[in-house]
Parts: structure tokens; C-alpha cells; sequence
């Protein structure tokens, strides 16, 4: 089963790294808007109001976890279709869509994946899409040169870690198309969110309301904490401030 590596590492380069992606937004100026909300949000309370709104099927698999436990992400996702093959392909070809994805990155997009049985991701490849504004990876997959990734902070969510390379295993056989990942469909375009709860998918059609209600209900969250501590009731706190 998958675990968290020890918390207690050095991640003072994550967390420069993070402050960096923070600032690193899509050139869309609604997409930045929506980000910009979004990483001020946490995935429970965007889970709550996705359900509440019928959506009821935008959580992935909790065997998607983040590298370590502070990992987090929030941008528009830019998708990957993975298939299996039975052996390497013609020299020359190898890699060749996956390359294609990250060099074609731009700012704030979080890079999704379809299944995969073996690695798909490390620490090189999280180099350059930092370099390309990449927000973080969601795969449901492993990924491997661990301690590099680590070191760099690049946030990154799957379903474990792997040494098995990709090569001859599977393959990238499109871009920016519909796929499923962890158990929920995502499509070029949608918002995602990553955090140690798990990874939700917000539809691109619904996320100017999502986020805004989600926001609402955060703030409410946080009048029913303090009430809670000012001692009053559970129920009288959840009635007064309608958190539901």
C-alpha cells in the first residue's frame, strides 16, 4: 500500500517551489481568476458543494495520494491518454507524445493522466514544467527518481512509486482529450484541486459557481469554528451559520 514519505525531510525547496506556482496563473484571465480562488480553497469543501450542485462523481480514487503530505495543487487540467503496449516503439519515437506534452504546457495547467501499470513520471520531467508553469501532475500511475522530485517540490499526486519505466510497458497515445482518471472523467479544461484529502475535478461549465459557493461555505466553516470555540453547540453553530 501506498505511504507517505517521511514528513520530517527537508522540504524547504517544495515550499519555495510552491510559493512559485502560487504566482504562476493561466493567461486567460478567467482561468487565473478561477485558479486564484481555487488554491484558496481545500478539496472537502469543493467535494460538498460539487455534491450539493448533483455532481456527485468528481472525487478520484483515494488510491491517489500526494508525493508527501503537504503536496498540493490547484490549475486547469491538460490531459494525457495512456494505453498499454507490448514493447518499445521505433527509435526515435519514444517518449515522443509525453515530451510533446510538457514542452506545450502553458502557465497554470495541471498535467492528468489515464491508467497506467508503471511509471510515467520523475524528477527531470518535473524540472521542465516548472520551467513551464506546470502547476503539478495527477496521475493514476507511479512515478519514480523520488527523492529528486522531492527536492524540487513539483506537486505530484499518484497511485505509488514504481522503478519500472513506461518505455515498452505504455504509451501516450493523444493529448488534450476526454480520459478517466482515478474513477472520474476529466476533460482539457476542467479545474482541478489536489490536497492531503484527495484530488476533485471541477466541470469547466461549473466552476465560476462551484468555487464562488465553495468560498461561501469555507467562510461559514470558519464562523462555525470559532463559535465552536467560544463555546457554542454543535447544532447551534451548524443551525446559525448554515453549513450543510
Amino acid at each position: 500500500m501506498f505511504t507517505f514519505l517521511d514528513p520530517e525531510r527537508d522540504l524547504s525547496k517544495s515550499r519555495e517551489t510552491a510559493e512559485r506556482l502560487l504566482k504562476t496563473v493561466p493567461l486567460d484571465e478567467t482561468q487565473a481568476r478561477l485558479v486564484e480562488s481555487l488554491q484558496a480553497l481545500y478539496t472537502a469543501v469543493v467535494s460538498d458543494i460539487l455534491d450539493k450542485n448533483g455532481f456527485r462523481h468528481q472525487v478520484m480514487s483515494s488510491a491517489i495520494r500526494p508525493l508527501w503530505p503537504g503536496a498540493a495543487l490547484a490549475g486547469v487540467a491538460s490531459t494525457l491518454q495512456v494505453e498499454p503496449c507490448d514493447g518499445p516503439p521505433p527509435a526515435g519515437e519514444e517518449y515522443r507524445l509525453l515530451f510533446i506534452s510538457i514542452d506545450s504546457l502553458t502557465p497554470g495547467c495541471v498535467l492528468i493522466t489515464s491508467q497506467v501499470d508503471s511509471c510515467i513520471w520523475g524528477e527531470l520531467m518535473s524540472e521542465a514544467a516548472i520551467l513551464k508553469g506546470g502547476r503539478g501532475i495527477v496521475t493514476d500511475g507511479y512515478v519514480r527518481d523520488t527523492p529528486g522530485i522531492l527536492s524540487i517540490g513539483f506537486p505530484t499526486f499518484c497511485k505509488g512509486i514504481d522503478c519500472r519505466d513506461i518505455l515498452g510497458r505504455g504509451e501516450v497515445t493523444a493529448l488534450d482529450v476526454p480520459i478517466v482518471c482515478g474513477g472520474v472523467n476529466v476533460e482539457p479544461g476542467d479545474f482541478v484541486l489536489g490536497d492531503i484529502d484527495g484530488v476533485v475535478v471541477i466541470p469547466r461549465d461549473a466552476a465560476s459557481s462551484v468555487i464562488e459557493e465553495a468560498a461561501e461555505k469555507a467562510t461559514a466553516e470558519n464562523l462555525v469554528r470559532e463559535a465552536l470555540r467560544n463555546g457554542l453547540s454543535v447544532t447551534d453553530a451548524w443551525s446559525k451559520y448554515g453549513v450543510m
